[in-house]
């Protein structure tokens, strides 16, 4: 090295074994300096080596390790749910790490009205991701809260836990319409679901059933060829097979009329106020 000059030169840390640990070694440098021959100073550093890294995501948010504190965002707050429904949601494992993430799909344990609804890899890759789903049932009106956890191999993180929280709702019985049907005399009619109305204010309910509540004072109604009987439920796929026939060569404005209750799928519940046909 010319007077007033420099160099350089490297060192490097080499990971030969796995685990964790910290490395302390002395460098000393023998030179021509009259002062300082050799040249000594310590150096130190730790060796990480094939450690896996998990991170939960739900709607693309971190939901970080033993989170106590659901939120709609991440998708740890189900928010409202009918009674009798249920609602799923989906969590992604993704692994930060740089070897394989183990995870113990056995390991899975629910509090509260939740359970899993499909099981993540048992293995993620380095950069790798996975997911799994829970759904929710409630099972009362009202608050109700719960908690996941399962086990993997991340040392920070052997057993990954959070809250979740969700709200049951009471079913809202469903309402029918009134409706008039015209048939020529001597004819019949064969009804239909949307003979009867159907209008629900939860959220993607439908119509299971009809009740006959009671019967026309004029003509007949028969199921599949069979006399309808009050108190009878037709089920939505057999209402087809459901047909009025008026007396022969009988007419009149209103000719006959009967009562009924429609049904919906979620409570299930029938129409408080029966309507009229």
């Amino acid at each position: 090295v010319p007077p007033g000059g420099s160099t350089t030169f490297t060192v490097r840390l080499i990971p030969t074994a796995g685990g964790m640990d910290l490395r302390t070694r002395t460098i000393s440098i023998v030179n021509n300096d009259l002062d300082e021959n050799p040249y000594s100073f310590l150096i130190q550093g730790t060796r990480v080596i094939g450690a896996p890294e998990i991170e939960v995501r739900g709607n693309d948010i971190t939901i970080s390790d033993a989170d106590l504190t659901p939120r709609i965002e991440d998708g740890t707050d189900f928010g409202t749910v009918t009674v009798g429904n249920y609602l799923i949601h989906t969590y992604t494992i993704r692994n930060n790490g740089d070897v394989v993430l183990n995870i113990n799909t056995g390991s899975f344990v629910f509090t509260g009205n939740y359970t899993l609804e499909t099981l993540p890899a048992a293995t993620v890759p380095a950069g790798g991701s996975t997911t799994f789903q829970v759904r929710f049932t409630p099972t009362a009106a009202g608050v109700q809260n719960g908690s996941v956890r399962f086990d993997d191999d991340d040392p920070n993180e052997l057993t990954y836990n959070f809250n979740l929280t969700g709200t049951g709702s009471a079913n809202v019985p469903p309402t029918g319409t009134d409706n008039t049907i015209t048939i020529p005399e001597d004819g019949s009619h064969t009804f239909a679901a949307g003979d009867f109305g159907f209008t629900d204010a939860d959220a993607g309910d439908s119509m299971s059933a009809v009740r006959i509540d009671t019967l026309p004072l004029a003509g007949s109604l028969t199921l599949s060829g069979n006399p309808v009987i009050a108190g009878d439920v037709i089920l939505t796929a057999n209402i087809p097979n459901l047909v009025f026939t008026p007396v022969a060569n009988a007419n009149g404005s209103p000719y006959a009329s009967f009562t009924f209750s429609v049904r919906d799928t979620i409570g299930p519940a029938y129409d408080i106020t029966p309507n009229t046909i």
